[in-house]
């Protein structure tokens, strides 16, 4: 019988039975410790939606934001998992999952993000893109999470 690791239910909450997950797909080779996108994610019109790989994250193309600090201003969905996190302008984060609602503040620098969510001691750190209505999380172990807004 295979040997499964557990997995999250969210990326919030702690962890549970294992079960298939987009992390599953081959490593990028953009970010060797990353899994590769393995399907299109639907635009606000249902479409999929283009997403265009920059040379560095530190050195954004033309069309990823400038302004990461005020373009993350909104609300997100990951569909893939049903959930929706919410950036306010005055620093706090919201997040609702199947599993509950979360909050939480966040600051940014840059291209990186710091988040603190009530039920954990430590923060997290993410870098950020943002190019058109996608908005991607790329976490300090190489996972990323796409949102869309």
């Amino acid at each position: 019988m295979p040997r499964c690791r557990p997995l999250m239910a969210s990326r919030w909450a702690a962890p549970v039975a294992a079960k298939a997950s987009r992390t599953d797909a081959p490593s990028s080779p953009r970010w060797p410790n990353t899994k590769a996108r393995t399907r299109p994610r639907p635009g606000p019109d249902g479409k999929p939606l283009e997403l265009h790989r920059v040379g560095s994250l530190d050195d954004p193309g033309a069309s990823a934001s400038q302004n990461i600090a005020q373009d993350i201003i909104n609300r997100w969905q990951d569909s893939a998992v049903g959930e929706w996190i919410e950036f306010k302008a005055d620093g706090k984060v919201s997040i609702q999952t199947s599993g509950g609602d979360l909050g939480g503040t966040y600051s940014i620098s840059g291209n990186r993000m710091e988040m603190r969510l009530d039920n954990q001691e430590k923060s997290s750190s993410f870098v950020v893109e943002i190019e058109g209505n996608v908005l991607t999380l790329y976490a300090e172990d190489g996972s990323f999470t796409d949102y869309v807004r």
